[in-house]
């Protein structure tokens, strides 16, 4: 179960009008940037609960696979003339859901036997992959017990003590001295960087282009709800924005996010087969990448990212960084001298160190 905004009566036009109406300017009273975000943000959410209340929702389950479009387009229609008959308590009503749910039953049946005799026949070879098919279709996981967790000397299994020991373990504190990686070349330019405001539009563009699947953050404000209204509340985003910028400080909370530990595989039991998914606010996510915009614009106009530097950045990938280092040991091997290469492991602050020698036989 989870708690969701409940747009099926609301009015749109009224909660633009409520929202265009509010005492936005009461922010300017705080001097710090944390109370001023928790005061638009209790104003903010305290207005859309009064047109779209929080209601407990399950969360969806996967969709039948067995199921064909005409039968879905039949449950739609069993349940148009079961939510009538519940308003109308006709007895054609009733007779229209009940000639409908028995024709449904049968078109499940008759589905759910196509399905699995497809699959067992398209891979009556691959047993693995024919079990790992229904299990799937029939929503079943690989661990439906409890959780434990081996630490290397116990092994527990309380909740609140499995989330302290992968939090322990995603975030340990750094005792690793840092790894020397040399000192870059320095490139210098004669212009000095500054962040510029925020203007309206770069701010009402990023929330229309929000994705409204993404999940909410700790705060409580979801993508949808931004995007919806997106053109009455930019400009006083815009202004909160800009004076994180001139203050030099952002919220708190933006900083804070909800941690998933994710299994790695089916058997996952060490803190090492989890790995963590973090979801920050998404309005801190919008910040970020207006700022990020600016950054980014001045250091590639300046010319001053290294040429060789291909992550988080546009039309680059990690095969530009394997091509270039294959070409140097490739030129290098035909050259006959001697290519050292130093791996470096960031995620553990080890390294692996590997002297590769070309020599032409």
């Amino acid at each position: 179960m989870k708690e969701v905004h409940s747009f099926k009566k609301c009015n749109l036009n009224s909660l633009s009008n409520d929202l265009a109406d509010a005492p936005w300017g009461t922010i300017d009273a705080f001097d710090d940037v944390d109370d001023k975000w928790d005061y638009w943000k209790t104003l903010f959410l305290d207005i859309v609960s009064t047109h779209a209340p929080m209601i407990k929702v399950r969360s969806k389950q996967q969709s039948l696979r067995w199921l064909s479009n005409e039968t879905r387009q039949l449950m739609t229609s069993q349940n148009y003339y079961l939510k009538k008959f519940r308003k109308t308590r006709s007895n054609a009503d009733w007779e229209c859901y009940r000639r409908l749910r028995n024709s449904i039953k049968q078109r499940l049946k008759v589905e759910k036997q196509a399905y699995f005799a497809a699959v067992c026949s398209e891979y009556s070879k691959k047993p693995k992959r024919v079990w790992k098919e229904l299990n799937a279709a029939l929503g079943r996981k690989a661990n439906r017990g409890k959780i434990q967790l081996d630490t290397g000397s116990v092994i527990i299994q309380s909740p609140k003590q499995i989330a302290s020991q992968l939090n322990s373990h995603f975030a340990p504190p750094s005792t690793s001295p840092a790894l020397d990686l040399g000192q870059p070349p320095v490139h210098h330019t004669n212009t000095v960087f500054q962040f510029q405001p925020i203007e309206e539009e770069e701010v009402l563009l990023a929330l229309e282009r929000l994705n409204t699947c993404k999940a909410t953050g700790s705060d409580g404000v979801s993508a949808y709800l931004l995007r919806t209204v997106a053109a009455v509340i930019s400009p006083n985003i815009t202004k909160f924005f800009n004076d994180c910028i001139v203050n030099g400080q952002t919220p708190a909370q933006w900083k804070e996010a909800n941690v998933t530990p994710v299994p790695k595989s089916s058997s996952a039991r060490f803190p090492s087969d989890f790995r963590p998914v973090s979801v920050i606010p998404v309005i801190a996510k919008v910040y970020e990448s207006l700022i990020y915009k600016q950054l980014y614009t001045y250091l590639t106009t300046n010319s001053l990212l290294q040429p060789n530097q291909s992550g988080f950045r546009p039309f680059h990938s990690t095969q530009d960084a394997l091509l270039k280092t294959l070409t140097q040991l490739t030129t290098a091997y035909f050259s006959e001298n001697c290519s050292p290469m130093e791996l470096k492991e960031m995620s553990t602050g080890g390294s692996l160190s590997t002297l590769m020698e070309g020599s032409r036989e």
